[in-house]
């Protein structure tokens, strides 16, 4: 009879979170399976469902037609490939076992391995831990059905031999923007179906409207709240697609893309029945130590909180491999640290709306990027930065920024929030000068009352 395969930690997904845990265990010297369920390799959503392609288009050059779309595919599919592979090269080397399949949680200390596709139990696996790691998964598109075709998600832009000439964006947040972007600037014409009242759920007004009006300029369509309610695809190759939208108002395009919003994946089984919890959106319940209940049994990334960004998610995995290697660890990533961007934009943490809501004083320091003399010199566009803090005890909320390179200006307001910065420790540093820097500075101040 052949002897139960036992390992230190089993990983179930093979994402930022789960490759992250998995490499940093097994560097450690533990002895680790990682179980990943997709076929076209190690990367989770991340890599292969759509934001690896947008953060890539967000840094390419504007081009004012699609002439360059066969090379751009190309790049982009070259790129997904390269950091699939690798990731995988990467844990081969540290030690890591990887195999295809899925698992089920059949009771403490063990797991089922599945066939990814059929179901079909493989054999089963003991180990002294178990990481849950499978991710987000999409929302439902109501009215849309994919076909990979002319109904796609944004990853079969990949697969595509032309530009769509004109599109239908169905979706919010920095994905559907990006999108946007990037075929309105090659001359599509482009009209974004937003889920809800806002092109960027989570941003400021200012950020929003700043990101609304830029599209606009463009020449994009903006339909907020405006739902699919059905889509008549077109009868040959030459014919568009009839979309129908909850407004009313009717669109004919070559392609649909939907970019519906995500929510913790519900694809592990058999974690009731041993005590693992979830909430109402589906994310794991977990404490301060990734634990859900179960012995033994942790969750880490996007599956406990669904708005963690690839970086949190890694960093989440490694936080959990020191603690099963005996080291102390900063314990779970907030999703208030995540960093969303997108081109000339970026924002962290909670928005004003929100933190009023929640019964918080807070103020707002706004910084217009003219007032650096970064600006005054030539070598800077049109923006703002803006910090909002609670006003007595000073923590930083939020942040947001429109700038070239919005990014940039948001990770060392960031940075201060992991480490617990007041906004006045913020607005006693001294940024480099000239430089944009200068902003995040001045609107520390303006936050700070100065």
């Amino acid at each position: 009879m052949a002897r139960t395969p036992q390992f230190d930690v089993v990983v179930l997904g093979g994402g930022p979170a789960g490759t992250g845990c998995a490499l940093r265990a097994s560097a450690g010297g533990l002895s680790v399976l990682l179980l990943e369920p997709r076929s076209e390799g190690i990367g989770g959503a991340w890599v292969h469902e759509g934001p690896l392609v947008a953060d890539a288009l967000a840094g390419s050059s504007r081009v004012g037609a699609a002439s360059d779309w066969v090379d751009m595919v190309r790049r982009l599919a070259g790129t997904v490939l390269h950091v699939a592979r690798s990731t995988a090269e990467e844990l081969e080397r540290t030690g890591v076992t990887v195999a295809p399949g899925r698992g089920f949680l059949s009771g403490p200390g063990s797991v089922m391995v599945l066939d990814p596709d059929t179901g079909d139990e493989q054999g089963m696996v003991e180990a002294k831990h178990f990481v849950l790691a499978t991710g987000t998964e999409r929302l439902r598109v109501h009215g849309f059905t994919r076909d990979g075709n002319r109904l796609l998600w944004p990853e079969d832009l990949l697969r595509l031999g032309a530009m769509p000439k004109s599109a239908l964006i169905a979706g919010d947040g920095p994905l559907a923007c990006t999108l946007a972007q990037y075929l309105c600037e090659r001359d599509a014409g482009v009209v974004l179906a937003a889920s809800g009242p806002r092109l960027l759920p989570g941003a400021g007004a200012a950020l929003d409207s700043s990101v609304g009006k830029r599209l606009a300029s463009l020449g994009c369509g903006i339909a907020p709240g405006a739902a699919i309610q059905r889509v008549v695809p077109g009868w040959d190759a030459e014919s568009g697609n009839a979309v129908t939208l909850s407004d009313g108002s009717t669109h004919t395009v070559d392609a649909v893309i939907g970019c519906p919003r995500r929510a913790a994946s519900v694809a592990m089984q058999g974690g009731r029945k041993l005590g693992i919890e979830r909430g109402g959106d589906g994310r794991i319940i977990t404490d301060r130590r990734f634990g859900t209940g179960a012995p033994g049994v942790y969750a880490i990334g996007g599956v406990r909180e669904p708005d963690l960004s690839p970086e949190l998610c890694r960093a989440d995995g490694e936080a959990l491999a020191d603690m099963l290697l005996g080291s102390e660890s900063a314990g779970p990533s907030a999703g208030a640290h995540a960093i969303h961007r997108l081109p000339g934009a970026a924002w962290a943490g909670i928005e004003r709306e929100d933190a009023e809501a929640a019964g918080l004083s807070v103020r707002a320091g706004f910084a217009d990027l003219k007032a650096t003399l970064c600006s005054r010199m030539g070598r800077a566009s049109e923006g703002f930065v803006q910090i909002l803090a609670e006003t007595e005890t000073g923590e930083i909320l939020g942040v947001q920024a429109v700038a070239p390179d919005a990014a940039e200006l948001v990770a060392p307001v960031v940075h201060a929030m992991r480490l617990e910065f007041t906004v006045h420790d913020l607005a006693g540093l001294a940024a480099p000068w000239p430089s944009l820097g200068e902003a995040v500075m001045l609107a520390a101040r303006a936050a700070c009352g100065e």
